[in-house]
């Protein structure tokens, strides 16, 4: 079932949204802690310097980019959907599918509306690529995988996987998002982000350890980081940078298939 075909009441949706906002932003994958202002997460906005925050108290969200939202029209940026389908995504963000109501069929040239008969009207994406499908596809944990940064949110209207990139320092440098578990066409950058190394934020550790596995693709990083092994991504063999990239393994014993290994390794 389309958002189309179904609908919130304005009222109910404004009063069941309040005090809710914060898991609203957590659905959408948007980390706001509350305390500083956050790079734009919308996807058509190229943030350099963070200027994105929500105001719990006056519950709007500020930017640069625009003026100030509600909470619907954060998931109208984020979804790139109309504010009658906010109001129905943002019912089932909360649990309260309740709310949903889908029109009559008319009769007599009328036309009325009525809940769905079992409460349980559920948008339905064509494509996309969940949190749940991502982590079932790779034989990963869905905590493990929340505890890497990993979050779902939704691109263009459909659901995707949201992927940060951390400099070495710990600080979000890029964010790639998974749109679909299959094909050639899986993946898109947020806008301005540019390819670079996947975990740098465990080089550190790595450092001291003496050795990690350099790996193609964020889901081998993944997969060796729950089971406890060091491990740095490369987004596309034919993204590696010597000038941006070799300088982190200085001094590191480099496990990985192919020509880096066999031209970085130390051991």
């Amino acid at each position: 079932m389309s958002t189309a075909e179904v609908f919130v009441p304005t009222a109910a949706a404004r009063d069941a949204v309040k005090e809710r906002e914060n898991d609203i932003l957590s659905a959408l994958g948007i980390q706001w802690s509350g305390k500083q202002h956050i790079r734009c997460p919308y996807p058509d906005h190229t943030d350099d310097h963070p200027s994105w925050r929500w105001d719990r108290g006056k519950r709007r969200a500020y930017c640069t980019c625009t003026r100030s939202h509600s909470i619907f029209d954060v998931i109208c940026k984020m979804k790139g959907i109309s504010l009658d389908a906010a109001k129905v995504e943002a019912a089932e963000m909360i649990g309260r599918t309740d709310l949903i109501r889908r029109p009559r069929r008319k009769r007599n040239g009328r036309e009325g509306a009525q809940s769905p008969s079992n409460n349980t009207a559920t948008p339905q994406h064509s494509v996309g690529c969940t949190l749940a499908a991502y982590a079932e596809a790779k034989h990963l944990h869905l905590d493990t995988l929340k505890s890497f940064g990993i979050s779902e949110m939704h691109y263009l209207s459909c659901p995707a996987v949201r992927i940060p990139y951390y400099s070495a320092d710990g600080g979000e440098a890029a964010v790639r998002f998974r749109i679909a578990l299959d094909g050639n066409d899986k993946f898109r950058w947020r806008k301005g982000d540019e390819a670079r190394l996947y975990g740098l934020n465990r080089i550190a550790a790595a450092r001291k350890g003496g050795k990690i596995a350099l790996v193609e693709g964020e889901s081998d990083c993944h997969a060796l980081w729950q089971a406890g092994f060091p491990a740095i991504g490369l987004p596309g063999a034919n993204n590696w940078n010597e000038e941006r990239d070799a300088k982190y393994f200085d001094g590191i014993t480099l496990f990985s298939d192919g020509w880096l290994s066999q031209r970085y390794a130390t051991a």
